[in-house]
């Protein structure tokens, strides 16, 4: 995919999301957490970015990754839901992947 349908792809994966959550970006799981949606960004040298809570930001790791001049053919957008603990000392646990979108 070119860098702009990556970019309307993983708007799409995004708004299917809140439109499944009544129109927003987290939602309740139980008592103890919520589910929201993060992206991540792994470079042709298998080095991953993130997580970012927006696409803007995963955007622009691509930029950075760009102008550091590494290879922009290969990179993936990776797009997941997540379960975010109320409990700050808790990582988030990756419930399903989304999508991944590989820039050609």
């Amino acid at each position: 995919m070119k860098l702009t349908e990556c970019d309307k792809a993983m708007g799409k994966v995004y708004n299917e999301h809140k439109a499944a959550n009544g129109g927003h970006k987290t939602a309740p799981k139980g008592k103890y957490g919520f589910k929201t949606i993060q992206f991540k960004v792994e470079d042709t040298e298998g080095t991953v970015h993130g997580p970012f809570l927006g696409r803007g930001s995963a955007l622009k790791a691509y930029k950075e990754i760009k102008l550091a001049g590494k290879p922009t053919a290969g990179v993936k957008f990776i797009v997941e839901e997540v379960f975010r603990h109320k409990a700050k000392d808790k990582t988030p646990t990756v419930d399903r992947q989304l999508g991944i979108f590989e820039v050609k």
